[in-house]
C-alpha cells in the first residue's frame, strides 16, 4: 500500500491524540447506543467502524424537513441534488457511488429495484417522523449482503409510548410552500401505535440552472402516510408491523444547462413498504428474530409535445423486492455474543420507455427476477477492560453469477481513560441490478459481482463528559466496477454498447469532528478531507476534495433556541470536463416557546444567498425563508 499524505496526516493527528496524558480528565460517558453496526444494541464507544447520529433533537435543531437536509454537511457524506424540492437526491459516503449505500428504515431494504443502479432517492423521505439516523462507513456486505458495499444509512421511525398524544406541524415560505404534518401515538398496556400523515406543496424553481437562462419554475407535491403497530410481551418476545406509503408529483427540465427548461415534463414516484417482525428469547441465552418485508417502487415520466421539443417521451418502472430474515443471538456468558442469521431477497423489475424523437425507439423489459441467499456469523467479544472485538463472515450464493465470500473484523479498545482506539477491515459485494442484467437494449446477463475491501482506523478522545472528539483515517479500494463499455468507441452509437465489469476506484480519506454540548450553548466543527480515483488515475466526479462544517446552537433569551450551520465544500470536478466552484452555505433556524405545547419555528436557509451547484447545469435554491407552528396536544 502507497503512503498517501492523507495518511500522513492522519498519523499526526493520531500521535497528538495519543500523547495527551491519561489524567487529563475524567472519561466522558457515552449514553449513545446504536444498533447498524453490529445487530445488536453496541454502546458507541464499543463500535469498530466510524458510525454518525443524527438523533429527532439533532433534526429539530436545524429544522430538517428531509432526511437529505438532515444528511447534508456530514463529515464523510455528500449529498447530490439534481435542482430544487423533489427533485433527485443521492448520497455518497466517503467518495464512493450512490449505489454502493445500502438504505434501511426500520430495517427494511429500501433501495429502489426499479433503478438500473438500484440507489435510493431521499428526495421524497420526510423527517418528520425519524427517531434517529445511524450512519455506518465502509464495506458492511458481512451483516447486510448486497448494496453494503461502502456503508450503511439505517433510519428508525419514532414509536408510539405514553398516554394518547399528537403532534402537529404547518408551515409555509419561499417558493410557495406548504407543509403540513400530524401524527397521533399511544402506547397502552404491551401495545403501541404510531401513525403520521404529511404533505408538501412547492412552487419549486427550475430544476435546470437559472444561471443559464431557464426560468420557468418546477414544482414539487408529496403525500406520505406512514404507521408502526408494536406488542411487547413477556421473555422478551415482541412483534410489530411497520408501514410507508409515498406519493411524490414532480415537474421536470428535460436537461440540466442552457435551454435545459421544459414546460410540460412530469414526473411521479410511488414507493410502498411494509415490514414485519417477532422476536423472543427461546430458552435464557437464546433470542431470535424472524422479519418479513416487501420494497416496491413504481415511477413513471412523461414528456409531451411542445414548441421546442415536438415529440413524446414516455417511460415507467417498475420494482419491487421481498425479503425474508432470521436471526439468533447466542448470550455466551456475561463477554461473548454470537450470532447466526440467514436471509433470502428476491429483486425483480421491468420498464417501459418510447420516444419518437429519433425514431420511433420503444424499449420494453419484461418483468425478470434474481435471488440472493445468504448466511452470515458473528462473534462479539468485551472484555472487563472495555475492549471489544468483532469477527463476522457470510457466504452469499445469486441465482445469476454464483457465490460471494465477505468478512470483516473490528476492534476497538482504550487506550487511557479518556481515550479510545478503534480500527476495522472489512469486505464487500454488491450484486448486478436487474436492469443490468436483463435489460434487452444493454444488459449483461454475464455480469459479476461489484466487490470492495477497506480500512476504517480511528481513535476517539473525550476528556469530560460533555466533549467529544473523534478522527478517522480510511482507505476502499473497489474492483470489477459495473461501467457502460461502448464497442465501437462511438458515443454516438448506443445500440453496440452494454455494462460490463470494466472498472476500479479507490477513495482515501481523514475526517475529524469536534462536539461539546454545554447547558447553555452546543458547538460542533468537522473537516473531511479525500483523494480518489479510478482505473486511469483520474478523480471521481462531483466528490470535493475538501468539506468543513461548524454548528452552533445558543440560547440568547429565555424560550428562544437559535441554531447556526455553515459548510464550505471544495471545487469539484463534473461530466464533460465541467468543474464545480467551491461554496460556502450558512442556515440559521429559531425556535421560540410559545407555551409548553406550543412553538414557533423559523428559518432561513442560504442566508447569504450563495449561487452554486450541486450537479453541473442543475439549480439550486437562493436564499428562503419559512416559519411554522409546531404544537404537542
Amino acid at each position: 500500500m502507497r503512503t498517501s499524505p492523507l495518511f500522513l496526516l492522519a498519523a499526526f493527528f493520531f500521535l497528538i491524540f495519543l500523547d495527551v496524558p491519561g489524567h487529563c480528565g475524567p472519561a466522558g460517558e457515552i449514553a449513545e447506543v446504536v444498533v447498524t453496526a453490529t445487530r445488536l444494541p453496541t454502546p458507541v464507544d464499543q463500535v469498530s467502524g466510524t458510525i454518525l447520529l443524527v438523533t429527532s433533537e439533532d433534526i429539530e435543531k436545524m429544522q430538517a424537513r428531509t432526511v437529505a437536509d438532515a444528511l447534508e454537511g456530514l463529515p464523510g457524506v455528500d449529498l447530490i441534488r439534481q435542482g430544487g424540492p423533489g427533485k433527485t437526491a443521492s448520497v455518497i459516503l466517503r467518495g464512493g457511488d450512490a449505489r454502493f449505500t445500502l438504505v434501511l428504515i426500520d430495517g427494511v431494504e429500501v433501495n429502489d429495484p426499479s433503478n438500473p443502479e438500484r440507489t435510493f432517492d431521499f428526495a421524497h423521505l420526510d423527517a418528520g417522523d425519524i427517531e434517529r439516523i445511524e450512519i455506518l462507513f465502509g464495506p458492511q456486505s458481512t451483516l447486510y449482503g448486497s448494496d453494503a458495499i461502502g456503508g450503511v444509512i439505517q433510519i428508525f421511525t419514532k414509536k408510539g409510548k405514553g398516554k394518547p398524544s399528537a403532534d402537529v406541524l404547518v408551515e409555509a415560505g419561499s417558493f410557495q410552500t406548504r407543509r403540513a404534518r400530524v401524527a397521533i401515538s399511544e402506547q397502552k398496556g404491551r401495545g403501541s401505535y404510531r401513525l403520521s400523515a404529511s404533505s408538501v406543496h412547492s412552487d419549486g424553481i427550475s430544476a435546470a440552472a437559472e444561471s443559464d437562462g431557464n426560468t420557468e419554475a418546477d414544482g414539487y407535491e408529496n403525500t406520505t402516510l406512514a404507521g408502526h403497530f408494536g406488542f411487547e410481551g413477556e421473555r422478551g418476545v415482541s412483534s410489530g408491523l411497520d408501514f410507508r406509503l409515498v406519493e411524490a408529483q414532480n415537474e421536470l427540465d428535460y436537461y440540466g444547462g442552457p435551454g435545459g427548461d421544459d414546460p410540460n415534463y412530469t414526473g411521479s414516484a410511488d414507493q410502498t413498504l411494509v415490514g414485519g417482525h417477532v422476536g423472543a428469547f427461546l430458552t435464557d441465552f437464546w433470542e431470535t428474530s424472524l422479519k418479513v418485508s416487501r420494497n416496491s417502487h413504481d415511477r413513471r415520466d412523461l414528456n409531451e409535445p411542445d414548441i421546442l421539443r415536438p415529440f413524446t417521451m414516455e417511460a415507467s418502472y417498475k420494482g419491487a423486492s421481498v425479503k425474508t430474515e432470521l436471526v439468533n443471538h447466542f448470550y455466551l456468558g456475561e463477554h461473548s455474543i454470537f450470532t447466526a442469521g440467514f436471509d433470502r431477497e428476491k429483486e425483480s423489475g421491468e420498464s417501459t420507455w418510447f420516444s419518437d424523437e429519433y425514431g420511433p425507439y420503444t424499449s420494453v423489459m419484461e418483468k425478470e427476477s434474481s435471488t440472493v441467499r445468504g448466511v452470515f456469523l458473528q462473534e462479539k467479544y468485551t472484555a472487563d477492560s472495555g475492549m471489544a472485538f468483532t469477527l463476522g463472515a457470510r457466504r452469499d450464493d445469486h441465482s445469476r453469477f454464483g457465490e460471494e465470500t465477505t468478512w470483516r473484523a473490528g476492534l476497538s479498545t482504550p487506550v487511557t481513560e479518556t481515550l479510545r482506539f478503534r480500527a476495522l477491515y472489512g469486505t464487500g459485494f454488491r450484486a448486478p441490478s436487474v436492469d443490468q442484467l436483463y435489460n434487452p437494449g444493454y444488459g449483461n446477463p454475464d455480469l459479476e459481482a461489484e466487490t470492495s475491501r477497506g480500512w476504517d482506523v480511528g481513535v476517539q478522545w473525550s476528556p469530560v463528559q460533555a466533549v467529544m472528539a473523534s478522527l478517522s483515517w480510511h482507505l476502499t479500494e473497489y474492483d470489477q466496477l459495473i461501467d457502460w463499455f461502448d464497442a465501437d468507441g462511438d458515443p454516438s452509437t448506443w445500440d453496440d454498447g452494454s455494462y460490463e465489469n470494466v472498472s476500479e476506484a479507490r477513495t482515501e480519506g481523514v475526517d475529524l469532528s469536534v462536539d461539546a454540548d454545554l447547558s447553555f450553548l452546543s458547538l460542533g466543527l468537522s473537516g473531511s478531507f479525500l483523494e480518489t480515483d479510478d482505473e486511469d488515475g483520474e478523480e471521481l466526479l462531483r466528490r470535493p476534495r475538501m468539506r468543513l462544517g461548524a454548528r452552533v446552537g445558543f440560547v440568547p433569551v429565555r424560550n428562544l433556541r437559535v441554531s447556526l450551520d455553515a459548510q464550505y465544500v471544495g471545487e469539484r470536478e463534473d461530466w464533460g470536463d465541467a468543474t464545480l466552484d467551491s461554496y460556502a452555505l450558512v442556515n440559521l433556524a429559531g425556535d421560540l416557546e410559545i407555551s409548553d405545547r406550543i412553538s414557533l419555528q423559523g428559518r432561513i436557509e442560504n442566508l447569504t444567498d450563495r449561487d452554486y451547484e450541486l450537479a453541473d447545469g442543475y439549480g439550486t435554491p437562493g436564499r428562503a425563508g419559512y416559519l411554522g407552528l409546531k404544537a404537542e396536544l
